[in-house]
């Protein structure tokens, strides 16, 4: 099993894990511990536990990755700037 370090530990809410890309503004994001590593790509994934499954997701434009407890994982996608009836455009992917 590959752990992800370092691992923050501080923040209004924990646990869980924050992964923020480097254009997005750090007050956009959940309020979870923010890790130190920047991602260069909206996908996030996992294995089960004996390793026989994967789960992976991913969003572009994405605000965040986040990883909470037990089974929450999720590729956030970016609506920001948005206006008023304003319209955006996504893609998603789920493997």
């Amino acid at each position: 099993m590959t752990e992800v370090k370092p691992w923050a530990m501080k923040a209004r809410y924990t646990p869980g894990q924050v992964w923020c890309p480097r254009d997005v503004p750090r007050d956009d994001v959940n309020p979870r511990p923010l890790s130190s590593l920047v991602p260069s790509n909206g996908l996030i994934g996992c294995f089960s536990g004996d390793e026989t499954m994967r789960f992976a997701v991913a969003f572009e434009p994405y605000q965040e990755l986040f990883q909470g407890v037990a089974r929450c994982l999720h590729s956030d996608f970016r609506l920001g700037g948005l206006e008023p009836v304003g319209k955006s455009r996504s893609r998603d992917a789920f493997v």
